[in-house]
């Protein structure tokens, strides 16, 4: 039997299971033989699935990474603030077929947000928007904390909301921190016209763009800096 059951094995045929009927040495191989057997019938029962499953996160990684040379390669073009974050938000509209996207910023010295560029948007919506206090509704507390949020609009808050998105027919709005090193910048929202909620892996994706584009925009602004200064040194040496 053990003999048998061996050569079935061999065939990958590992249903095959071997009678326990003593405890001495043969009873002790055949119950060892069916742990084995156990084991692999559902290593083997589970390899399509578990090769599936590595495959499909292949994908998303590669996915992950062409978005990110992309969209890194666009913030190492010079441009200006205004064409940057329009350009970024474009893209990610494009890529994750949002309906709507807003970028703002939060100037030094400033506790508000302001619109620097909106798409998809209604210019009412963006009006009342145009100044947002830190920490008031889900972009105001993202740029307060610096944590992400992806929101079902349609699901209760124990926060007040402003619901202005709501009001403008999107049903979720996801908000993203812009950094720089560990300095807030801003945020960047995009809306949805159906319940749309990022899982993690999309959110960290979503946070490594707003890191790129932080360090864009500071980099932007030390630019712009140093030529005001380089003008001003010089106005200095004509006067």
């Amino acid at each position: 039997k053990l003999q048998e059951g061996i050569q079935r094995m061999a065939a990958a045929d590992f249903s095959v299971r071997l009678p326990v009927q003593s405890k001495d040495e043969f009873g002790a191989l055949a119950n060892g033989f069916n742990q084995m057997a156990d084991r692999l019938e559902n290593l083997y029962g589970t390899l399509e699935q578990r090769v599936e499953e590595k495959t499909s996160s292949l994908e998303g990684k590669n996915q992950e990474l062409a978005i990110l040379y992309e969209l890194t390669a666009f913030l190492n073009k010079p441009a200006s603030v205004e064409d940057l974050c329009r350009g970024i938000l474009k893209k990610l509209m494009g890529i994750l077929a949002a309906h709507g996207g807003m970028v703002r910023l939060n100037t030094p010295n400033s506790d508000a947000l302001h619109v620097i560029i909106h798409e998809g948007v209604s210019d009412e919506f963006a009006q009342k928007e145009e100044c947002l206090p830190l920490g008031e509704c889900l972009c105001g507390e993202t740029a307060e904390t610096g944590a992400s949020i992806s929101w079902d609009l349609n699901l209760k808050s124990s926060r007040p909301l402003l619901l202005h998105c709501k009001r403008d027919g999107f049903q979720s709005v996801s908000a993203i921190p812009i950094r720089s090193k560990t300095h807030i910048l801003g945020i960047f929202n995009l809306f949805f016209y159906e319940p749309r909620v990022f899982d993690s892996m999309e959110i960290r994706l979503l946070e490594t763009i707003g890191l790129h584009l932080g360090v864009a925009i500071e980099n932007q602004r030390l630019v712009s800096r140093e030529k005001e200064m380089a003008v001003s040194e010089e106005r200095n040496l004509i006067a």
